[in-house]
């Protein structure tokens, strides 16, 4: 439900906003077109921003929750994404596109189904052992788009620090059974990045 004129959004005037049980609630901004408050059933508030696409499709966008920014904070947040918005920009599907891009733990995945019969065997299990013991809990969880080259260099400062070491179930005797950092590692694992 959307409400009715809104004054300016004010700490006061947000705190003041009460849930409607039965569906969400809608404050606007009166200083700035497009900017307002989210008010769920539950009670939990978001600054939002609301616009239209080149294509003419109306979009919300909740960016933070009401508490984790003040209201002069969240207008100049949501004023961006609105000036983004009319530089042709859609915040809300490249937010979307950033949450569904490929992690590193995936492209590893890929890579090592790929190279079944196209690498030797004896290199895809190196490059296994690499993945699982320093690449997936360093690297894994993160967007392959979202990496820099300061992610690469501190993963490789991290895997020479051992960062990475474990038991290894089955391992080498002669080293412990245990995968262990080292500038061998680390160099070689960076280079399997590339």
């Amino acid at each position: 439900r959307t409400e009715g004129a809104m004054p300016k959004l004010t700490k006061t005037v947000v705190d003041g906003l009460k849930p409607d049980k039965k569906k969400e609630r809608f404050a606007w901004d009166s200083e700035l077109r497009g900017f307002g408050v989210r008010v769920q059933p539950s009670g939990v508030k978001s600054w939002l921003v609301q616009y239209r696409t080149v294509t003419g499709a109306t979009r919300r966008l909740a960016f933070s929750r009401v508490g984790g920014l003040t209201p002069e904070q969240a207008r100049k947040e949501a004023r961006a994404k609105l000036v983004a918005v009319a530089d042709g920009k859609d915040p809300s599907a490249e937010r979307k596109a950033a949450r569904d891009a490929m992690t590193v733990a995936e492209l590893c995945d890929e890579y090592l189904k790929a190279g079944k019969g196209r690498i030797k065997p004896s290199t895809l299990a190196m490059d296994r052992s690499r993945i699982e013991a320093h690449v997936k809990p360093l690297l894994g969880a993160q967007p392959v788009s979202a990496l820099r080259p300061r992610d690469i260099e501190k993963f490789m400062a991290d895997v020479l620090a051992g960062k990475s070491a474990k038991k290894r179930a089955g391992g080498d005797k002669k080293r412990g059974g245990q995968a262990r950092g080292g500038a061998g590692a680390a160099s070689r694992t960076v280079g399997m990045l590339g």
